[in-house]
């Protein structure tokens, strides 16, 4: 049984708290400099915890066999992935065409509603179990099939230039936030079958995500709004947590299990 005292035992460790909390701050500085600077360096620090994140939990399912991190190890590869699109046609970045705004908004809201399908469907992962190599192929045709309806222009416009936010990337945020809401309920329903430790920082990963979706709704330009730099470095707070599980899971109690081991075999002696 999960108790408030679980929750609070794992989440108040310090180490978990002051490695994210230095980049934004660091970040939050740059963003009273220089704007586009703090969108890319933002940016490229969750796209390089998604990665980790990847590579970590595939190269140790092996050991480890939990289905339900992997499957967030997966679905983050591709949420990086889109997330490099979004960063790279930002206005001011210009790499693969020319700065876009809505070009750029309709690559972030995908991979939110991507990151959001993720924590909805874990649950039913972990009650299945899957391939690993099934689950990559799976969530990356949907990326692929979203990236493409974008490059020909059959996404919707997110943000009309000197009116703001359309009404469907408002509404999308919303959506997300309920998606994420009910993803809560779901995950905690397999507290039973999830570590307890794992679980904490999966839905706290949760809760940061949607704290980002919610400061994404209240801005009316792209470029330098206190609500989108808050809703950046929300997000970075919410990739830790999600990079945390899988270490937790496939560095730190292996070594631990063998640390006890070691321990046991010494006091037998």
């Amino acid at each position: 049984m999960v108790t408030s005292g679980d929750w609070i035992k794992y989440l108040a460790v310090k180490r978990l708290w002051i490695p994210p909390t230095i980049a934004c701050i660091v970040l939050a500085v740059v963003s009273q400099f220089n704007f586009l600077a703090f969108h890319t360096l933002a940016e490229l620090t969750t796209i390089c915890i998604s990665y980790v994140v990847f590579s970590l939990g595939w190269s140790t399912y092996g050991f480890s066999r939990n289905t339900f991190l992997i499957f967030f190890a997966c679905g983050y590869f591709w949420v990086g992935s889109l997330d490099i699109l979004h960063t790279f046609v930002f206005p001011g970045v210009d790499i693969f065409t020319e700065g876009n705004a809505n070009l750029s908004l309709q690559f972030w809201i995908v991979s939110r509603y991507l990151e959001a399908l993720l924590f909805l469907v874990a649950p039913f992962v972990l009650m299945r179990g899957n391939n690993p190599y099934a689950i990559f192929i799976a969530i990356g045709l949907t990326s692929m099939v979203f990236t493409t309806l974008i490059s020909l222009g059959g996404f919707p416009i997110t943000i009309i230039d000197g009116q703001g936010l359309t009404d469907f990337k408002i509404y999308s945020e919303y959506i997300i936030v309920l998606m994420l809401t009910i993803a809560v309920f779901g995950i905690y329903s397999q507290r039973n079958e999830i570590d307890t430790e794992e679980l904490t920082l999966v839905v706290a990963a949760i809760m940061f995500t949607m704290f980002a979706e919610i400061s994404f709704t209240l801005y009316d330009k792209i470029l330098a709004s206190h609500f989108v730099i808050l809703g950046h470095l929300l997000k970075i707070y919410s990739f830790w947590f999600i990079f945390q599980a899988i270490v937790i899971t496939n560095l730190r109690k292996p070594y631990a299990n063998i640390k006890r081991a070691e321990e046991n075999l010494s006091f037998h002696i």
